[in-house]
């Protein structure tokens, strides 16, 4: 088995709305941080005061990709799509109720959704 292997990725509203249903009465605080989590917004450089700001702004997230973790567990990488055109990706395990990664990515994110699903299309 693959760590963190894709295996299906959400554009469409109300897919994306089935997931995001399931995290609007979690707040950020309610998330386990493992070190590793921790060690990886310092690594990045990622304030997290914007990711705990990015977090309940569900309107934002416009693409979710599912992965199959390490260990068999499912994870979720929530993309919000940020005002400057760059996206914020927080990466949730809900059956853990863990956080397992986030970061701002300072790309264009349009183009970034457009690569995205022109290399998933097949799938849709």
């Amino acid at each position: 088995m693959v760590d963190n292997q894709i295996i299906n990725t959400y554009f469409d509203k109300e897919n994306i709305d089935k997931i995001i249903e399931k995290l609007r009465n979690k707040n950020y605080s309610d998330f386990k941080k493992p070190l590793y989590y921790e060690l990886s917004l310092l690594r990045k450089g990622t304030n997290e005061k914007d990711i705990i700001e990015t977090y309940p702004q569900f309107e934002r997230v416009k693409i979710i990709n599912v992965r199959r973790l390490k260990y068999g567990d499912i994870g979720h990488d929530l993309h919000y799509e940020l005002d400057d055109e760059t996206f914020i990706i927080i990466a949730i395990c809900m059956e853990k109720q863990m956080l397992i990664n986030a970061f701002h990515a300072k790309k264009n994110f349009k183009k970034f959704k457009e690569r995205l699903f022109n290399a998933y299309k097949k799938e849709y």
